[in-house]
């Protein structure tokens, strides 16, 4: 495998209390490939002591939750938990440099915020400010609306031994797998219903991203043979794509289905499906800590730094290193992936 580092062209656009600059990486492929990567990276307008949770970009807006610092019960175990501490959702436009207060909770205690998205122009993220025999509930507030929030869906209307779902979004419909009692399916609400998609799929681990694109599902069945790789499209209509050993996080867009093979060793190992011919290629690289399919890249979160493999080159760049310990866990959103160092938001996307 090459290895080569690319000049970057930096455009730093400085806004007031905050930073976001861009990153434009080219590539020198064949002419049919003129993409280009390009990173953004956010710097939020944090209070002392403040830290980032959940977060999602939604071009120039980034929705996120913000933590407030409690102080140290260790130290001091008489301190009061007050409104000062209670969990906020705020907004934040990179163009114009203005922060929203969205929603504050009033739980008397710090409410956990996972899993953000916009979906039919509404904000929803997944909390832990149910009732007692609630795991989790999925809510919803209007961006341009002061509002108390819409609940969508609990962890009751799924089944009651479902304790944890992973919401992603196409922008109208929030999308998961949920188990119940040992038995994983994939599950939609659309149009303010909750359905099961299909059921007795697969996955290695019901807390990961169900993957879709173009209205289709990309899962697994277990056989007899071992795990067939399966896309299901809107009618539920489904196309076989490969048998393999064993399967985890799988991921697809128009011309390749990705996945690990071996996720709880090394994982220095991707599998790549070619949708044209069906042909299979193992990429090797350096021990990563999670990666993205982005067109014809394979991005990889190596905690330290973030490298980008050209599967139409077989060239390996580095993108970024880690100003602080390491990047936390790489979210695909579409043609976009997220992470985040520290409390600064990287935004990797196809220009």
């Amino acid at each position: 495998m090459q290895k080569k580092r690319i000049c970057f062209l930096l455009v730093c656009l400085f806004l007031t209390g905050c930073s976001s600059s861009k990153t434009e990486l080219p590539v020198e492929n064949t002419e049919e490939n003129q993409a280009r990567l390009e990173i953004n990276k956010i710097q939020l307008p944090l209070e002392p002591d403040c830290s980032v949770g959940s977060y999602f970009v939604d071009g120039d807006m980034v929705y996120y939750s913000i933590y407030m610092p409690v102080g140290d019960y260790g130290a001091n175990p008489d301190i009061k938990f007050d409104d000062s501490m209670e969990t906020e959702i705020r907004s934040f436009d990179t163009q114009s440099a203005t922060e929203k207060l969205l929603y504050k909770y009033h739980a008397g205690y710090q409410v956990d915020v996972n899993d953000m998205g916009i979906c039919n122009e509404k904000l929803y993220w997944l909390d832990s400010a149910g009732t007692e025999d609630e795991w989790f509930r999925v809510v919803a507030i209007s961006p341009d609306e002061s509002e108390d929030v819409e609940i969508l869906f609990t962890s009751k209307d799924i089944s009651e031994s479902c304790t944890m779902i992973t919401p992603e979004t196409d922008g109208e419909n929030i999308y998961f797998y949920a188990e119940d009692d040992g038995t994983v399916s994939i599950c939609e609400y659309a149009q303010g219903e909750l359905k099961t998609v299909q059921e007795n799929v697969y996955v290695n681990s019901p807390y990961e991203h169900l993957s879709k694109w173009n209205d289709t599902y990309a899962t697994t069945f277990k056989t007899d043979d071992g795990y067939e790789i399966v896309t299901i499209d809107e009618d539920e209509n489904y196309s076989d794509h490969e048998t393999v050993s064993d399967v985890s996080e799988l991921q697809m867009n128009d011309d390749y289905m990705t996945y690990l093979s071996d996720p709880y060793n090394y994982r220095n190992e991707v599998n790549v499906i070619r949708k044209e011919d069906h042909g299979v290629e193992q990429i090797k690289t350096d021990r990563f800590f999670n990666y993205g399919l982005l067109g014809n890249y394979l991005i990889f979160n190596k905690s330290d730094h973030i490298t980008a493999y050209d599967l139409l080159s077989g060239e390996e760049t580095e993108l970024l290193k880690a100003e602080q310990d390491s990047f936390e866990w790489m979210f695909r959103r579409g043609e976009t992936l997220c992470t985040k160092n520290g409390n600064e938001i990287y935004v990797i996307s196809i220009e």
